[in-house]
């Protein structure tokens, strides 16, 4: 087991790596354990909003949990955000073309890092937005076929509300993606 944490653009992001892959139960208790070591007393404040985003009732502090396999993250920020974890896995050439665009698809021909940099961020943003049922491949998308490296925006664009952009932020450990997503300028 290792255990690290990122800190940058105004958030901090705790991670912990198991040799083993987690059973469900264990994800969770081990997500609320890192919770608690972040920010001590944190876990008697967890909460779920309606939509199952989680909360800290008591402090300002948002907060976002996700794991892998074997690998649990907790993102806190003053600010919204949204964060993904996971290990480059071929399930993602299966899906690809329902999940991202075309112009995603043929970026990301170049391998299965960039297809789970694609879906980590998909993710991401999908917790930053909070809301249920969002298209993965209608509302939500990525700069991707605009750049060499990562994307480093996304966008939020859901009928009868404006487009929301985000920055999103990628870090790696023991061969695992994290994207982290906050919204531009923290709209």
């Amino acid at each position: 087991m290792s255990s690290g944490i990122f800190e940058e653009n105004g958030y901090r992001l705790w991670w912990t790596y198991f040799e083993q892959p987690l059973l469900p139960g264990e994800a969770s208790d081990a997500a609320r354990g890192l919770l608690e070591r972040a920010l001590p007393g944190a876990t008697s404040q967890l909460q779920k909003l309606p939509t199952g985003k989680p909360f800290l009732a008591q402090t300002t502090l948002k907060l976002s949990i996700s794991h892998a396999p074997c690998m649990v993250a907790v993102a806190l920020a003053p600010f919204e955000i949204g964060m993904d974890v996971e290990a480059p896995h071929p399930r993602l050439l299966r899906i690809k073309d329902r999940v991202f665009t075309r112009e995603e698809c043929e970026w990301a021909q170049q391998g299965l890092l960039q297809l789970s940099a694609l879906w980590t961020a998909r993710e991401a943003l999908y917790k930053l937005d909070s809301n249920r049922g969002l298209d993965f491949r209608r509302e939500l998308g990525t700069n991707a076929a605009e750049r060499e490296g990562f994307p480093t925006l996304g966008h939020i664009r859901r009928e009868g509300t404006p487009d929301r952009l985000a920055q999103l932020h990628y870090h790696s450990v023991n061969d695992h993606l994290f994207c982290v997503a906050s919204y531009l300028n923290n709209q």
